[in-house]
């Protein structure tokens, strides 16, 4: 079985990964969000290093790291050395503009985590998810394009809800 066939191994971890990201990002809590995303990451990594795209792996490996790290501590000078280790993943695997693209799309997605809380969070995590997706799509991942597809759904219903909530606290 090859990763193009929609059942193999690869692509079979692409879908636990869609489950874990949907979940994480139907999360009203930031810090659940953050440890469903970890786990995502996790997968995410295995999945596209199994397809041979090493800056996907390398960035989903990196933003496990970062978003399981930001669960507990939110100090907003982390986001530097994660984007920094983003960037040295893209530099050392990166051989197109299109490989380039996860890492752009993780960076963004780290100066959300570390950054931003609520809704500019989840609209910074829609952006990154937009990023992510063509380069899922580039790479041949089933599961990688259902998961940002929805993960930039959830992040908007996600919006709509805090704002909702914001508006009837008030």
């Amino acid at each position: 079985m090859t990763g193009t066939d929609p059942f193999s191994l690869a692509q079979c971890l692409g879908y636990v990964a869609f489950v874990l990201g949907v979940s994480a990002f139907l999360q009203r809590d930031d810090r659940r969000l953050k440890l469903l995303n970890a786990a995502q990451g996790l997968v995410y990594a295995v999945h596209f290093y199994m397809l041979g795209s090493l800056p996907l792996a390398g960035s989903a490996a990196v933003c496990a790291l970062r978003s399981g790290t930001a669960a507990f501590v939110m100090r907003p000078w982390l986001a530097v050395p994660f984007v920094a280790l983003n960037l040295a993943v893209g530099w050392r695997v990166a051989h197109t503009w299109v490989d380039w693209l996860p890492v752009a799309g993780f960076v963004i997605g780290t100066v959300s985590v570390f950054l931003l809380r609520g809704v500019p969070l989840r609209a910074g995590m829609f952006a990154s998810s937009a990023v992510v997706m063509v380069a899922a799509l580039l790479s041949g991942s089933i599961g990688g394009v259902a998961l940002e597809a929805s993960i930039a759904a959830a992040n908007l219903v996600t919006i709509v809800r805090l704002q909702r909530l914001r508006r009837a606290a008030a």
